[in-house]
Formats: C-alpha cells, sequence, structure tokens
C-alpha cells in the first residue's frame, strides 16, 4: 500500500517539488525548463536529477493555454530527399528545449496541397511556420500567413512581394563559379544548366549565375520538371539529341543530378555532373559521378528556428540572413563501373522467378 502511494506522489510531483529537491526557486526550475540556464551549469544538472528522479513533466498544455498559444511550429518541406532532411535537422536542434514542437508536412512541390497543409496549420493554431515554399507569390494562402500575423520564415525560396525573414544561400554566386570552372576546362557552349520548372527563386538564380559565368548561350538552360520520371524522360531526350556535344551539367537539385547521371550511364556518355546539395551527403555506385556544390543546409534550418524563436517574442525585425559558403570545388573526374556479366540469383520458384529467367535471356541475348 506504501509503494502504490509513493508511485502516485511521484507521477504527481509538481515544479515546487523539483525546487525542493534541488535546492533552487520554483523560478530557476522554471527558467530551466525553458531553456534559459546553460545546460552546461551545475544548477541545470541539479534541476534535471531531481525532475528525474520525481518523475516530473512540465505541464506544458496548461501552461500554453494560459498563455493563448500552441507552441507547435509548422515546418513545411518539399520532400525528404536531399538536401531538405539537413533543414529539418537544423531546426529541429535549435527548437528542442525551447518548449517548440515543430509539425513537419511535405508538399512535393504542389501548390494545392501546400494550401491544405498551410490551412490544417492555421487550424492547429501554430506558434509559427518554416517554409520551403512551393508557391512563387505573396499572394493567396501565403498572403493569410502575412494578415494573420504568424511569425514566418521562408528557406532558400523566396516569395515576390512578400515581406517576411529570409534564410537563403547565394546561389548565384556559387552557380557562376562552377560555370567559369567548368568553361576554362571545356570552353563555352558546352556547359548546361538544368534547373526545376516552377519559376522558384533558387532556380532562377541559378539562371543568373550561369548567364554571368557566360559559359553558354540561352538555350543552355533547360526547365525540367521536378517530377522524377518526366525530369528522366526530357533528360533523356536532350542527351540524345545533343549526344557528343554536352561536357558537363550542373543541376539545381540532387534529383535533377541523379536523373542526368541515370540517362548518362545508360547512353553511355562521359558526362561531368554537379549539383547544388546540402553538406555531408555522401553518393554511391553510379551517382559517384555527381560532384557536390556544398551548403550548409543544417545551419540554414537553425537559423530559420532561430529567426522564429526571436520574432515569435517579438524580439526580431523582419530581414534576409544570407549564409556564406567555403569554396566548393572539386576537379571532375568520371568513374565509371561496368556492368558484371555475372549475376547470380536465389530465389524461390514463382511466377516472379520465371521472369527474371526470361529477361536474363533477353540481357544475354544483347
Amino acid at each position: 500500500m506504501i509503494r502504490n502511494e509513493r508511485v502516485r506522489d511521484t507521477a504527481m510531483a509538481t515544479i515546487k517539488d523539483v525546487a525542493k529537491k534541488a535546492g533552487v526557486s520554483i523560478a530557476t526550475v522554471s527558467n530551466v525548463m525553458n531553456g534559459k540556464v546553460s545546460s552546461e551549469s551545475e544548477t541545470f544538472h541539479l534541476v534535471q536529477e531531481a525532475a528525474k528522479e520525481l518523475n516530473y513533466r512540465p505541464n506544458y498544455n496548461a501552461k500554453n493555454l494560459k498563455k493563448g498559444k500552441t507552441r507547435l511550429i509548422g515546418v513545411l518541406l518539399p520532400h525528404l530527399g536531399c538536401p531538405y532532411p539537413d533543414i529539418y535537422r537544423g531546426i529541429s536542434k535549435v527548437l528542442e528545449g525551447k518548449e517548440y514542437y515543430p509539425v513537419l508536412k511535405l508538399t512535393e512541390n504542389n501548390r494545392l496541397l501546400e494550401k491544405d497543409i498551410l490551412e490544417s496549420f492555421f487550424d492547429l493554431g501554430v506558434s509559427g511556420i518554416i517554409a520551403v515554399p512551393t508557391e512563387t507569390q505573396r499572394g493567396g494562402i501565403y498572403g493569410q500567413v502575412e494578415a494573420k500575423k504568424i511569425p514566418f520564415v521562408a528557406v532558400e525560396r523566396r516569395l515576390e512581394g512578400m515581406d517576411c525573414n529570409y534564410v537563403v544561400f547565394d546561389n548565384a554566386a556559387l552557380i557562376e563559379r562552377c560555370a567559369r570552372r567548368l568553361k576554362e576546362r571545356y570552353g563555352e557552349n558546352r556547359i548546361f544548366l538544368l534547373h526545376q520548372k516552377g519559376y522558384y527563386s533558387a532556380d532562377e538564380d541559378c539562371r543568373t549565375g550561369f548567364m554571368r559565368a557566360k559559359a553558354g548561350r540561352e538555350e543552355n538552360m533547360i526547365a525540367v520538371n521536378p517530377e522524377r520520371d518526366e525530369a528522366f524522360k526530357k533528360i533523356y531526350d536532350l542527351l540524345i539529341q545533343k549526344k557528343g556535344q554536352i561536357s558537363c551539367v550542373i543541376a539545381s537539385t540532387m534529383n535533377l543530378a541523379k536523373a542526368v547521371c541515370e540517362a548518362a550511364f545508360m547512353l553511355k556518355e562521359d558526362i561531368v555532373i554537379y549539383a547544388l546539395a546540402g553538406s555531408g551527403w555522401n553518393l554511391h555506385g553510379i551517382y559517384r559521378n555527381i560532384h557536390l556544390i556544398k551548403r550548409d543546409m543544417v545551419m540554414a534550418g537553425m537559423k530559420a528556428a532561430q529567426i522564429l524563436a526571436e520574432q515569435e517574442k517579438g524580439d526580431k525585425d523582419i530581414s534576409t540572413f544570407y549564409l556564406k559558403q567555403r569554396d566548393f570545388w572539386q576537379e571532375p573526374e568520371l568513374t565509371w563501373y561496368a556492368p558484371s556479366r555475372q549475376l547470380h540469383v536465389l530465389a524461390l520458384e514463382s511466377e516472379a522467378t520465371d521472369v527474371m529467367e526470361k529477361l536474363s535471356e533477353s540481357v544475354r541475348a544483347r
């Protein structure tokens, strides 16, 4: 009976109990829980240890209802391909311990889906929004974000006519630097730029940088649908049409770079590929021919979260933050791997096995 009573008491421990056990004031415990005390300090460890022993959990729901805030942060990304996981990692790293909770949603670069997601954020009563927007204009759904005065930070892409916080890279300078160096090696008009359709500001910046480098004509800049299958088809057709005329391709996204690499591999074309990417991205197999224009996307996410937290508290003016990038240059080297002539497969007998045998006969015939 005593043991059950003790479990009940620790489960219902209050902030006052934690303060008493740690030998500090209630205000100090509150500051520790709100991330206002250094995690390196002795006080922080005393309070955390006391809270752990008492099984204390702050009642954030009650606190947020009292303040009229949910402490939820809507995070809107196009997808979870490179480099967007890095952005989310940075956002989560900063929001952790600040009583903010990210709600991640993916738009797949679909504006109608983006609109629905943002409306659901409104219904949730989010305290702020961090987005890599699919929409390109201030009007419409983002006009509502502005009208509702929801703290908002756009990362990587800008919204035309919208006065909000931005965290961006100077993609134009990165592409210009890359194109100039490639032009020195391959000459003009043998370098192509692939970018996404949709008039995203990041892709427009890539066009600007490419033109400044004077590495190719206007027709050397190809707009491609970001949808993977359609992108591959257009790139495959382009490589056939321009056979022997393309020495290198600069891609505005990693998905486009991969599509170029796959098409070139199938057509046995030797093409150097550079792609805007995050940092620390590793590629294997045929993708080793892709050279990365690295950008610290983790830092971009961290900076966006810091700006949002400051804006939500009313301590931040609207601004554009440009992240600087160190020299990324990597000498282009092609590494092609000849496919193995033999493949040993252990499989249970089934219809799929029969199909595999027929396919192997077809390959052998070629």
